[in-house]
């Protein structure tokens, strides 16, 4: 009789694991929801009679985890994401060039600033978000 309590605790306790949150110590755990992004869009282009673009959007879009366990995705406007990766210090990396950057301001906001340039203009994304 002994034996089949034992046995019944042990199931019940492997039960209760499995069906917990499936890595409680992922880093990416706490941002990982549906969030507001205020979009700024700038872009200059120096080439022939060169132009100039300006917009905001408001935004109700998703930080996702990504393929890796240090990876996330940030959907940030209907047509525009963002792949970045976390270190160890929840730092953001993995930009797609130099002169990008973001950081995390706590479990609930992000700011990031995107550019894409070269000799005939650039583009421009600077991203405020608040989680939802």
């Amino acid at each position: 009789m002994k034996q089949y309590k034992y046995l019944l605790f042990f199931l019940f306790v492997s039960l209760l694991i499995l069906s917990c949150d499936k890595n409680p110590l992922d880093l990416r755990n706490k941002y990982i929801d549906e969030w507001y992004f205020k979009v700024y869009y700038s872009e200059l282009n120096t080439n022939g009679v060169g132009y100039s673009y300006y917009d905001s959007v408001n935004f109700e879009g998703y930080i996702l985890p990504g393929v890796t366990n240090d990876e996330i995705i940030i959907e940030y406007s209907e047509d525009n994401s963002i792949r970045l990766k976390l270190d160890d210090e929840e730092n953001l990396f993995n930009f797609p060039n130099d002169d990008c950057t973001g950081i995390f301001k706590g479990y609930d906001q992000i700011q990031l600033l995107l550019r894409w340039e070269d000799s005939e203009g650039g583009i421009t994304h600077e991203i405020d978000g608040i989680k939802k």
